[in-house]
């Protein structure tokens, strides 16, 4: 009788309706719009966590502000360079023509806090907005030179 109860809510709390999120959106997203050097930021990097469900377009992208793998620093969205590092990355070789934005929908009109966050919105307001997607909670921003 229990199973009978909890399967009606159990059910509409597993549709993508249900979640604050639909990473299988994001990452389609990316698959069908990346090219070869792309460049990925996380703003704030721990946005990063939404290439972790569907990680194979974001791991054609060159995350230049990853310092260590969520992996390789045993935690869930990796460590940053510093700023400088990044400038550096940025600049080349190889040239950066393309950055995808990844940011949170509710956040994109906040200040980053962090001297990295700073330097990647500088980095990438001296390109042009391709596009902008927002797939619920997620909001994809490409920009090009």
């Amino acid at each position: 009788m229990l199973a009978v109860l909890v399967t009606g809510p159990q059910r509409a709390a597993r549709l993508t309706s249900a979640r604050p999120d639909n990473l299988r959106g994001v990452s389609a997203v990316v698959a069908a719009n990346e090219r070869p050097g792309d460049v990925v930021f996380y703003l704030p990097s721990e946005a990063r966590v939404v290439s972790t469900a569907y990680p194979a377009p974001f791991g054609r992208l060159r995350d230049l502000a990853l310092k260590q793998s969520p992996a390789e620093s045993d935690s869930l969205t990796g460590t940053q360079v510093w700023a400088p590092v990044l400038a550096k990355r940025f600049a080349g070789p190889p040239a950066v023509h393309r950055v995808w934005l990844v940011q949170w929908a509710g956040q994109l009109a906040l200040r980053p806090s962090t001297k990295i966050g700073l330097e990647e919105l500088l980095l990438v307001h001296r390109m042009h907005l391709v596009r902008r997607w927002t797939v619920q909670s997620v909001v994809l921003s490409l920009y090009a030179t």
